[in-house]
């Protein structure tokens, strides 16, 4: 048992060969995110280190399903890289400024 209930995403992992036991830790690092984006409006370190992170976390989906021929979720991963790429140049300002 791996804590995930829900059959559509143990489904989307099965082809890549995601292990199962892996699901839990990255769901957890897309929550960590989503939550590091949030606290960011109010403190931008956070923001732009969760902005990597995110961007971290997608790319390694992406590098995953690739080799594995998982093309039905082409167009959400296009979707997701477009509006990364323009967090790219943010995450760098937003780390820059906290640095000084």
């Amino acid at each position: 048992m791996t804590g995930v209930d829900l059959p559509q995403v143990v489904d989307n992992m099965a082809k890549p060969d995601v292990p199962e036991p892996w699901l839990p830790w990255l769901a957890t690092a897309k929550t960590a995110g989503a939550i590091g984006l949030l606290v960011g409006l109010a403190v931008p370190a956070v923001g732009g280190a969760a902005a990597i992170g995110v961007i971290l976390h997608f790319a390694g989906a992406v590098i995953t399903h690739l080799p594995a021929k998982d093309y039905a979720r082409a167009p959400a991963v296009a979707l997701t890289l477009l509006p990364t790429a323009a967090l790219l140049p943010t995450a760098a300002l937003l780390l820059r400024a906290a640095s000084t």
